[in-house]
């Protein structure tokens, strides 16, 4: 797999993460 790729994937696995919390925060106020 190209490292590029994988690192692109991984960060955007992480942003998803980071988003759901924050949003999940916002919700339960």
């Amino acid at each position: 797999m190209n490292p590029r790729y994988r690192r692109m994937v991984a960060t955007g696995v992480l942003a998803l993460l980071i988003g759901i919390v924050i949003l999940t925060a916002a919700l339960r106020g």
